[in-house]
């Protein structure tokens, strides 16, 4: 796959998205349920954060919470947006430059593997962070033929499907306790949005309006018929038991 570059430039690029994604408070619910049932209250982690969105919803479940981000805007918005909050703490780092005394009892990476090249590695590196029995939760965009500029903007590597993890499951024996696509309604969307028009931003006025109508009556839909059976979507989860 040919690698096109593109100009990110301004630190706004990043917060931007981030607080356009913050409106899609439907959505963002829709995948904290999938996910909560593993997040054990206790000592979490979540890595790569961008705005916290979905750090507001870990933390109800976690007694501490760590956040990691290897961009300065974003901890810079991070430590302003959770100033004086006891059970969140903010740290500017790469996973591999991460060093904890004390290991996690969950860790939660949304949207983050794809942007580490040596994806194998990270996992390596996760699994050291995690207790016995905690668990590792992945969101990773799915399926190759939907990889479009944007991603490319965004700096993904790859987009993933189950026989990817399935691969990484055999060499490194990893226990997979569950493992499911997410979101097949949202992919002919992203289809047609980036792969079709090619747009290179969602920050634009009509993707706005875009996801808030998709928002408020698209993600019920999906809430309805997205069942695990359904080989299809957008995302694919993966859930780790160390």
């Amino acid at each position: 796959m040919s690698r096109v570059k593109y100009k990110i430039g301004h630190k706004n690029n990043l917060i931007s998205s981030g607080l356009l994604m913050k409106k899609a408070s439907n959505y963002n619910k829709l995948i904290f349920d999938k996910i909560s049932n593993y997040i054990v209250k206790g000592n979490n982690l979540e890595i790569g954060p961008g705005t916290g969105n979905f750090s507001e919803l870990i933390k109800k479940k976690s007694k501490k919470l760590t956040l990691i981000d290897e961009k300065k805007a974003s901890v810079k918005f991070l430590k302003k947006k959770f100033v004086g909050d006891s059970i969140i703490s903010i740290t500017e780092s790469t996973l591999f430059n991460l060093k904890n005394k004390k290991k996690f009892d969950t860790i939660i990476m949304l949207n983050v593997l794809e942007h580490i090249k040596d994806d194998h590695s990270a996992l390596k590196k996760l699994l050291s962070l995690l207790k016995k029995n905690g668990y590792l939760i992945l969101q990773v965009p799915s399926f190759n033929f939907l990889y479009s500029n944007y991603d490319e903007l965004v700096g993904h590597y790859k987009r993933y499907v189950k026989k990817d993890f399935i691969d990484i499951k055999n060499k490194m024996n990893l226990n997979i306790k569950d493992m499911y696509y997410f979101n097949f309604i949202g992919a002919f969307g992203w289809w047609v949005n980036y792969c079709l028009l090619k747009k290179t931003e969602k920050g634009k006025s009509n993707t706005a309006k875009q996801l808030k109508f998709y928002d408020k009556y698209l993600v019920p839909l999906i809430k309805i018929l997205d069942f695990k059976f359904i080989n299809f979507g957008i995302s694919l989860f993966v859930i780790i038991k160390k």
